[in-house]
């Protein structure tokens, strides 16, 4: 017996580093997706949709009376954005409270801060793992500054909205919005 194994010491010796080959590459693919999974559990994974601006510039009456008397537009406008925010983590994150961006077909685009979010979490919408919530959040326009006023009267049927945010990693987002309607 001794001969035996003597003589099939090499091939024996192969098929043992054979088998630990094996052993060896299965064990690296279960740590790289056990190391995925991990990643996911303490990096938040932040999805805003369904981004929707109201705005009393929507309105058929107002767009009338922008057509037909350019001094009209006095006053505050005002926008509400709504949006919906998931984590699709374990993790906790957070976005901070989305710029309103008004974009014109010629011109720099307006940039507007927001004034009042619901739910109303201080300067961040802050979500848990797997939590998802439904936020609006209200902007005013100054309709006072005359030459402002004059542009929106101008392009009022081409304007286009985008939100600007950032998520609590630093990584910065531009969202088109996706539904423009009049205000509730």
């Amino acid at each position: 017996m001794l001969k035996l194994l003597n003589d099939y010491a090499n091939l024996i010796l192969a098929a043992v580093t054979a088998v630990s080959v094996l052993v060896t590459i299965v064990y690296v693919q279960l740590a790289s997706e056990t190391r995925k999974l991990m990643a996911k559990q303490i990096v938040s994974d932040l999805v805003v949709s369904n981004v929707r601006v109201y705005t009393s510039l929507e309105s058929a009456r107002l767009k009338r009376r922008l057509d037909n008397d350019p001094n009209y537009l006095r006053g505050h406008v005002s926008f509400a954005v709504g949006f919906d925010l998931r984590n699709r983590s374990s993790a906790s994150g957070s976005i901070d409270k989305p710029l309103l961006v008004i974009e014109f077909p010629e011109g720099d685009p307006l940039k507007i801060e927001p004034v009042k979010a619901e739910p109303d979490l201080g300067g961040a919408f802050y979500t848990r793992g797997g939590e998802s919530i439904k936020a609006k959040i209200t902007y005013v326009l100054n309709g006072n500054d005359a030459a402002l006023a004059e542009r929106i009267r101008q392009h009022h049927d081409k304007l286009k909205y985008r939100i600007e945010y950032e998520n609590n990693l630093g990584k910065k987002f531009s969202q088109t919005v996706s539904d423009v309607l009049p205000e509730d």
